[in-house]
Parts: structure tokens; sequence; C-alpha cells
């Protein structure tokens, strides 16, 4: 019997660090919406945590959001600057969303914006030169309903000024993306604020996130029919790259010449 209670602790000394280092590692970079600033309980109901909870204990996934951050090196607030970053690039993490672009198309930064682009690649560079090689994944900000203009629905800086700049810099590094923007437009009951998404919000933008990582058939995704043209896309101001292929909301390239949706 003591022989037997020898060999469980063995186990437990070698077995378990090693299911502990075989962890996915996903890294979620970003501002006060990835922090889960005004969520309750954000420990549990930001959307990485919401994230952690759909995935399971495969995954181990870490909130590096620090709030009112920037892509954009000027103005104060760069996101460069920080303890998160600091704590993100050590992190040897496998998977890295990178969701900043809300607070740079505010405003205050409008006299800065003509760097976003060099400032957010060089960013987007920095972490795909880590060790762990990981696989960089680009997220549009999510909505804002902040100060719209007469006759629109929510505000189109972000569609307008940080959108294209991430197509862009996707395109050129190679990075896959995923569109949040779009999931929670109509949806301004889930922005008490009318910028931060609640904890309902953030579990649509977990679910998001989790489709993308897990296979349709487990994650629940709905396949959706080819798109057979490139103009049914609103993608790279129409200068849509070869070789790229799109997934609920998911851009990724691919060999085959045209767009399709996988899942």
């Amino acid at each position: 019997m003591k022989s037997y209670k020898y060999l469980l602790f063995l186990l437990a000394l070698f077995v378990l660090p090693c299911e502990a280092q075989n962890k996915i590692r996903v890294a979620c970079i970003g501002n006060s919406i990835t922090y889960g600033y005004l969520i309750p309980d954000r420990e549990h109901n930001s959307y990485p945590a919401q994230l952690q909870a759909l995935l399971g204990d495969r995954y181990e996934v870490m909130n590096f959001g620090s709030s009112g951050k920037t892509a954009l090196h000027a103005g104060g607030n760069a996101y460069i600057d920080t303890k998160q970053y600091q704590d993100a690039l050590a992190s040897k993490a496998d998977i890295i969303f990178i969701k900043l672009g809300t607070n740079d198309s505010r405003p205050y930064y409008r006299k800065y914006i003509d760097s976003f682009y060099t400032n957010y690649k060089a960013l987007v560079q920095q972490f795909k030169m880590l060790a762990s090689s990981p696989r960089v994944v680009l997220l549009y900000p999510v909505v804002n309903y902040l100060n719209p203009k007469p006759g629109d629905d929510y505000n189109m800086d972000i569609p307008n000024l940080i959108i294209p700049v991430i197509q862009q810099v996707a395109a050129e590094e190679h990075c896959e993306m995923i569109d949040l923007h779009s999931l929670l437009i109509g949806h301004p009951e889930m922005f008490k604020d009318k910028l931060h998404p609640d904890s309902a919000g953030a579990g649509m933008i977990a679910r998001r996130l989790y489709q993308f990582l897990v296979p349709a058939k487990k994650s629940g995704a709905i396949r959706h029919q080819h798109i057979k043209s490139y103009k049914e896309l609103v993608l790279f101001n129409g200068n849509v790259p070869k070789l790229w292929k799109r997934s609920h909301n998911v851009y990724r390239r691919n060999q085959r010449k045209a767009f399709e949706n996988t899942i």
C-alpha cells in the first residue's frame, strides 16, 4: 500500500506539471474592454474570463487588458508603456488576440492618427517575433455608440479610421482577423455607457473567439454558404488580397484563389 501511494505521489510530481506545460496559452491584448471595465466581477465576466470558461482546462487564457490605452505611441496612453505589455511579451503565448483601436479613434487622439498604421504594425511585429512563434490574430474593435452623427446608428470613427488600417496590417503581416465590430451592432442595450460592453456583450465576444479556436462541430458554429464574389465583402476598401478565405467573420490566408466560408 505504501509503495502504491508513493507511485501516486511520483505521478503527481511529474504528470501534473507536464499537463500544465501542454496547455495552449492564449494572450488577450487590449484596453478597458478587454480588461472588463464596468463589468461586475470582471475576473469571471470579462470576455477573456468567459473565453476561459468556454475553452476549459486545456487552455490558459490570460487577460492583458489595460484601461484607456492606445496602439498610438503619442498621447500619453500607449499600450507599449504598460506592465501588461511587458507581461504579455513574457507570457510564452501560443495565440495572441490584439484588440486595440477604440481609444485611438477618439477625438483627443485625432492629431496623432496618421501614426496609427506604423505604431499598430510595430506592435503586431513585436508579438510575431516572440520565441514562442505565436499565432497573432487581429480583432476589430467593437462598435461604439458614443456621439453618432445625425442619421448614423453608431459612431463611424472606428470603421472609417481604424478598421482599414487593421485590414492593411493583416494583409502585410499575414495575420488572421476577426470582425468583432459588427458583432454587437444593434445591441446598444449592452453598452451602459455607450462604450463598454456589459457581461452579456463580453459573452458574445467570448463565444466568437471560441468559435475561432474550436472546430465547428464542437463549437456549434453555423455553416454558411460559399461567397461567390469579392463584391459581397466590405474588406480592404475593395482591394481584396488573393489567397484569403473567410469563415464566420474570420479571415485566414489560404492557398485557394477565392473567399469561401468554411464553417
